[in-house]
C-alpha cells in the first residue's frame, strides 16, 4: 500500500466548525513522499500554502503486528501524532487511529480513488470526548 503514496502530491482540506475553531478552516499544500532508510520507512514532507505550515510524517509497515505505523510532526505549534492502521484491499482504504498532544485521539481514513487521487478524513476528540477536528482531505498526484 505504501508504494502507492510515493511521489509528489497536492492536497486541500476543509475542517468543519468546532468550539475551538468556530469558523472551521480550509487550506492547500504539497507533499513529497519517498522511501528512506533502505526502504524500511517512507518520509512525507509537506508544506502548506494557506495557511503556512510544514509537516514531516514517517510511515512504515510493521510485519510483526500486520499494521501500518505513522508518526507526524507539524509546525507551527510543535504538534505531533502517532498512529496505527490497517489496510482494507476491498475498499482501497487505510483506517488508522492515533494519539496527539493533550490526550487528543484521532480516527482517520485514506481511500484511494485511483492511482492519482485519494480522499481522507480525520476526526479528533479531546480527553473528554469533545470534537476538536472533523476534516476532509483531497489529494491529487502532481505529475509535473
Amino acid at each position: 500500500m505504501l508504494d502507492r503514496l510515493v511521489g509528489k502530491w497536492r492536497y486541500e482540506w476543509e475542517s468543519k466548525p468546532t468550539e475551538g475553531e468556530p469558523k472551521g478552516s480550509k487550506g492547500t499544500g504539497t507533499s513529497t513522499n519517498e522511501w528512506t532508510l533502505d526502504g524500511w520507512f517512507q518520509q512525507h514532507k509537506g508544506k502548506g500554502d494557506d495557511p503556512p505550515h510544514e509537516i514531516i510524517e514517517v510511515w512504515t509497515y510493521d510485519a510483526d503486528t500486520k499494521t501500518y505505523r505513522a508518526w507526524g510532526f507539524m509546525a507551527p505549534g510543535a504538534n505531533h501524532y502517532e498512529a496505527t492502521g490497517t489496510w482494507d484491499e476491498k475498499s482501497n482504504t487505510l483506517t488508522y487511529k492515533g494519539k496527539g498532544p493533550r490526550d487528543v485521539t484521532t480516527v482517520s481514513t485514506m481511500r484511494f480513488i485511483d492511482k492519482d487521487n485519494r480522499v481522507g478524513t480525520r476526526v479528533a476528540k479531546d480527553a473528554t470526548g469533545k470534537l476538536v477536528q472533523d476534516t476532509l482531505f483531497k489529494l491529487t498526484r502532481d505529475k509535473k
